[in-house]
């Protein structure tokens, strides 16, 4: 077994295509720039959201104090989302978003990971703003902040196959709410105030149990071909509201399958990867549904590329041993 080592990880994004229809809680930075295909990639602690099997990857001990991240859909989303919650700059706010959605995002975490076990605490933000149909405007909006625990186990069986889970307990305080003609209507000609629309924001709160279910097949061959096959929210993450509250949107369950290779070569290594997510959802768009990407990585340095839900992402990884910085848009 390892020595216990003490990591620090920064990690910062900006993704366009987060905003999009498929909300997705909880992103990791090397993740996003490999198009969000990670399921038969991951092999740190990230499994206890990615893929519990892959706990059972891990032969060390490793103790992350620190893991902030965060994101920004581009330069002008903290300024957006600001000047839309002010009356008298709602409706030019609007009408900049038609076509360009704001995202924010931060997280942070501390854990620790040994063989066969894993556990974490976490925060995560996630807030975008979707504004369709100037014709006959909708605005929908997404504000989740949760923070809770994680534990997960994994285990290697005969040495190809690899089983895992990961339990998590959650308070999250937030809402998923599409915003009507009539209500913007409202705002825009005074009637009404966008405190309507961000008051909403605090209003559900409640707490709940996640349920993650993993299991890869791994190939001990030159090419170390992965297979996984992950199931996200078994039966679906409902909240119970807190005293005086309405319960926070449920988390919705998500089957996925994943593939993956690792070709080792002498000072490089590339990754190639694919997840197809949502299986059992046929009223999502397949386009939606397909993740791809690749890694490339160099001594200190790894240059990443993706698709994500039908949008090209790209990153990059820096490595200093206790130190480790990722970057994705």
């Amino acid at each position: 077994m390892q020595l216990p080592i003490i990591i620090f990880i920064l990690a910062v994004f900006s993704l366009k295509a987060h905003a999009t229809e498929l909300f997705e809680v909880h992103n990791n930075a090397r993740a996003m720039g490999m198009g969000g295909a990670y399921s038969a990639v991951v092999e740190n602690d990230e499994a206890l959201w990615y893929n519990p099997a892959s706990i059972a990857k891990n032969g060390g001990v490793y103790w992350t104090i620190a893991d902030p991240k965060v994101g920004l859909g581009d330069v002008s989303a903290l300024e957006n989302f600001s000047s839309l919650g002010d009356s008298t700059t709602f409706a030019s706010t609007l009408d900049k978003l038609y076509g360009k959605p704001i995202w924010l995002g931060a997280s942070a975490k501390s854990s620790v990971i040994m063989p066969f076990f894993a556990a974490a605490y976490y925060y995560d933000v996630d807030v975008s703003v979707i504004a369709d149909n100037p014709v006959s405007p909708t605005l929908t909006t997404n504000y989740i902040t949760d923070n809770g625990y994680a534990i997960g186990s994994g285990w290697s069986i005969g040495g190809i196959l690899q089983m895992g889970f990961a339990l998590k307990y959650i308070t999250r305080t937030g809402i998923r709410t599409e915003w009507g003609p009539q209500t913007i209507a409202d705002i825009i000609s005074g009637s009404s105030t966008p405190d309507i629309i961000f008051d909403s924001f605090s209003e559900a709160t409640g707490k709940g149990y996640a349920l993650d279910l993993g299991l890869n097949l791994t190939i001990p061959t030159f090419v170390q071909p992965t297979i996984s096959l992950v199931g996200k929210n078994i039966g679906n993450t409902k909240f119970v509201a807190a005293n005086g509250a309405i319960a926070p949107p449920t988390e919705p369950q998500n089957i996925l399958v994943g593939a993956s290779l690792l070709v080792s070569l002498p000072l490089v290594h590339i990754v190639p990867s694919l997840e197809v997510r949502h299986l059992l959802d046929t009223d999502i768009q397949l386009g939606k549904k397909i993740h791809m990407g690749i890694e490339l990585g160099l001594p200190l340095i790894s240059a990443r590329a993706g698709l994500y839900q039908g949008y090209f992402t790209y990153g990059a990884g820096f490595n200093f041993g206790i130190l480790q910085i990722d970057a994705a848009s």
